[in-house]
């Protein structure tokens, strides 16, 4: 069977921008957030400085404040994406960079640590709902909120829920990784798949980000462009 392209988006930061006025937003749901988890036992400014360095050492799952409190990451997770209020709007531009790469034959599929529940808040107010249909989004209770920084199982699963959706098989040179996470490409570089990087600043000496670029419509002129593939591999068929 011929290997068809599939591209692999993670959400926050990757098919929005985080602008400026975001960060401030992310910031008051961090400090809303945490302080929720801790009872109210934290003030504004204990829950925003405890729950910036969990969030910066394991992610949205507030691992550490958790732990603290005898909570599952999980509800941690679920607390702070019902708890942040972006105002977003549709990118005409994205919107017909996303098409073109739909119609070119290729796979989209979300990957996010984020809920289910605010996907379907969100990617309406993004004009995307069509373009990634229920189906192909996975959030973090689709796959047990396995951190994307440390195993392989979400990437696989995307995999295998595009095969069975599509009904094709895809190739890891043909699979594109998109992340505003440098930590969350090292294992889709191990895998053998391409690599993107969104950032506002570029990373160096970092292997594992075969491109950088600073916005998604950037990465999507690089996955659009002839013999765009980052890796030349000759292995088989990713296995599911």
């Amino acid at each position: 069977m011929i290997s068809q392209r599939l591209v692999v988006f993670d959400f926050d930061g990757t098919l929005y921008p985080l602008e400026d006025e975001h960060l401030a937003v992310l910031k008051e749901s961090v400090s809303r957030s945490v302080r929720e988890l801790s009872g109210n036992r934290w003030s504004h400014e204990a829950a925003l400085e405890n729950g910036l360095k969990s969030f910066y050492a394991h992610g949205l799952s507030y691992r550490s404040v958790c732990e603290e409190f005898k909570i599952s990451m999980a509800i941690g997770h679920e607390t702070h994406h019902r708890n942040l209020h972006l105002d977003l709007v549709p990118d005409p531009a994205q919107i017909k960079a996303l098409e073109d790469l739909r119609d070119s034959g290729a796979a989209m599929i979300i990957l996010t640590q984020a809920s289910q529940e605010f996907l379907s808040r969100k990617l309406p107010m993004l004009g995307l709902e069509t373009l990634f249909p229920a189906e192909m989004r996975l959030a973090h209770e689709d796959y047990n909120l396995a951190m994307k920084a440390h195993c392989t199982g979400p990437f696989m699963q995307a995999v295998r829920r595009a095969r069975d959706v599509t009904g094709q098989r895809f190739h890891p040179h043909d699979v594109w990784m998109l992340e505003d996470s440098q930590q969350n490409l090292k294992i889709p570089h191990a895998l053998g798949w391409n690599t993107v990087y969104i950032g506002r600043n570029d990373i160096p000496g970092a292997p594992h980000l075969h491109v950088q670029v600073r916005s998604l419509q950037q990465a999507l002129q690089q996955i659009m462009s002839p013999g765009s593939a980052t890796h030349d591999l000759t292995s088989p068929v990713i296995p599911v």
